[in-house]
């Protein structure tokens, strides 16, 4: 009896054994069939696609989904199903399957701003106000899908809603603010326009400064680069980078005088910075004020 035991135990071990390995074989089978379906979806953001590309792409994420339900591995399958319907202007079954997504992946960045700009797009201000205050949003990374979002956004004319939610994206994501300005340029609103909806955040007015700049429009963005200085100014972080990037600006135009001033008060806002008193230091070399310059190379390098 005790070697039945034994026989009976062993080949309970070697069945659970093979099941378990079935069980893992398919989860990576599924797992790597849903990232293939993903990358299948992700050209739909480069360039307007054809009904029949779409329904393709439709079709093989169904596919998918038969094979692969929406809770299994936390998937992007629903966000990419979202897409799609967005891509054929169905808003309100994007809005179901980005809602179904967010559900799953609570703090995934892409979601939250897939379904507060598609919200802003269907008119729920409130919501994508709300979803774009949301602290997962600071982790957001531009992509081709936000430029055709906002695109569409400011395309329908609903600036009521587009000025109260982007200005709070831009805020919680300044990073973004490149990508918004120039969409909200080309999409026809003024100048004015757009820096009504800047935050008060020294990053965003930068980039605000450079694109006035590649447009020509050279005294106006020295006027924004000098806000974006003062902004620096009242706040509390240590970054130098305002500083820097306008002085370098201004150099490069050879204003060597307005270069010296923003170098000088971001030495004095930041006297441990030894980058900015290297450049305080090339710009008096400039201004052929040797003995100043040498005077800042030494204090920088106690300072590195």
């Amino acid at each position: 009896p005790a070697g039945w035991q034994t026989k009976l135990l062993s080949k309970t071990l070697v069945a659970s054994t093979f099941g378990i390995l079935i069980v893992a074989i398919l989860l990576i089978g599924g797992q790597l069939y849903t990232w293939e379906i993903e990358k299948k979806v992700l050209p739909i953001h480069g360039a307007e696609q054809g009904v029949s590309e779409i329904a393709a792409l439709d079709t093989s994420v169904n596919k998918a989904i038969q094979w692969v339900p929406f809770e299994c591995f936390n998937s992007r399958l629903p966000l990419s199903l979202g897409y799609i319907s967005f891509y054929r202007s169905e808003e309100g079954r994007a809005l179901e399957l980005f809602t179904r997504s967010l559900e799953r992946r609570p703090l995934d960045s892409k979601m939250l701003v897939a379904l507060a700009g598609t919200s802003a797009i269907a008119g729920h201000s409130e919501i994508a106000t709300t979803l774009m205050r949301a602290g997962s949003v600071k982790h957001y990374q531009p992509d081709l899908f936000f430029d055709r979002m906002l695109t569409r956004l400011l395309n329908n004319g609903q600036t009521t809603v587009e000025d109260d939610m982007l200005p709070v994206l831009l805020n919680n994501c300044p990073g973004l603010a490149d990508q918004y300005i120039r969409l909200t340029l080309l999409s026809g609103r003024d100048m004015h326009d757009v820096s009504s909806l800047l935050p008060e955040q020294p990053i965003v007015w930068l980039a605000y400064g450079d694109i006035l700049y590649s447009m020509g429009n050279s005294a106006l963005a020295e006027d924004v680069y000098l806000r974006s200085v003062a902004m620096a100014a009242m706040g509390t972080d240590n970054d130098t980078t305002p500083y820097e990037k306008v002085a370098e600006r201004f150099l490069s135009s050879g204003q060597l005088s307005m270069a010296l001033v923003v170098a000088r008060d971001g030495i004095e806002a930041h006297p441990e910075s030894h980058k900015m008193r290297y450049l305080a230091a090339d710009i008096y070399a400039r201004l052929g004020q040797n003995e100043m310059a040498e005077q800042e190379i030494y204090r920088a390098g106690m300072l590195d």
